[in-house]
């Protein structure tokens, strides 16, 4: 499918009549008639210049043609641009960046005032959105990313194994080292036994009651049946989707009213999700 720009380039010798001298073709046209300087941003023509007034005419006062000026304009439409510093751009890739904040100005390819109008507006959206959903696509299945993805997950499996040889190293060995270093650390205020391949530190538990690990609802069971209540913490949830069809329209007619503290509730209107898919991930 051939796509079509939403901007035209203006020739060299349109650019003279325009009244414009630069040289080069870094000037486009939009659909809709405005010229777009080398940082795709729209600027103001040289207006002709107005007929003097005959000497026999009779002069007018500064607010009368101020006024007459600005009838004018709004006439043919022209809106007065905006005051603003001109920025010094670059273009990487499809983006224009402002050189001096990094900020994403506008894209190559899409010039300012663009919309979506028609099929081939929407189209050219999408096409770009396509192409942008490829690249990440191709950038998964790049060669480079699957082959660190499966050292990764070779990684991951080696790793399991030596846990496991760790894991029985700690439950063998512990109490024995932990003696060891006890035996050592007689009669210093240190607490921990240093060496070039390790250490053994020794950390004192003043015991008592616990709570064994994965035991929480048997514990509290215990606890309740005990009457140790001050102890037993009650958690509460509210599950909005537990109301009834006439508690649901009750609570919204409060809220809409104002007649609930704020905070708690909000009644949204109704919308709709826009979910735009190219088919690259589906």
């Amino acid at each position: 499918m051939t796509m079509i720009m939403p901007y035209s380039v203006i020739e060299p010798a349109e650019l003279l009549e325009l009244g414009i001298t630069a040289k080069g073709r870094h000037y486009r046209r939009t659909r809709d008639g405005a010229v777009l300087g080398p940082d795709y941003r729209e600027i103001e023509l040289p207006k002709p210049q107005e007929p003097a007034m005959p000497q026999s005419a009779t002069p007018i006062n500064q607010e009368t043609a101020d006024h007459l000026a600005g009838a004018i304009a709004e006439l043919k439409g022209e809106v007065a641009p905006e005051s603003e510093v001109p920025r010094e751009t670059e273009i990487h890739g499809d983006y224009i960046v402002d050189v001096e904040t990094g900020e994403v100005v506008g894209m190559v390819d899409m010039a300012p005032k663009f919309a979506v109008t028609d099929a081939d507006s929407a189209n050219w959206v999408l096409g770009k959105m396509l192409q942008a959903e490829a690249e990440v696509a191709a950038i998964d299945n790049s060669a480079l990313v699957i082959h660190a993805r499966a050292v990764l997950t070779n990684a991951e499996r080696m790793k399991r194994d030596r846990l496991g040889r760790l894991n029985w190293l700690h439950l063998r060995f512990d109490a024995e080292l932990g003696e060891y270093a006890r035996n050592e650390l007689k009669g210093k205020k240190s607490k921990t036994f240093k060496t070039l391949l390790g250490s053994i530190s020794l950390v004192a538990n003043a015991g008592g009651l616990a709570v064994v690990k994965k035991g929480e609802a048997t514990a509290l069971e215990i606890a309740k049946k005990l009457g140790f209540t001050n102890a037993v913490k009650t958690s509460e949830e509210f599950q909005i989707s537990k109301l009834t069809a006439e508690q649901k329209a009750a609570l919204t007619e409060a809220v809409r009213k104002g007649e609930v503290a704020p905070g708690g509730f909000e009644v949204k209107p109704p919308s709709e999700k826009v979910t735009v898919t190219t088919g690259v991930n589906s």
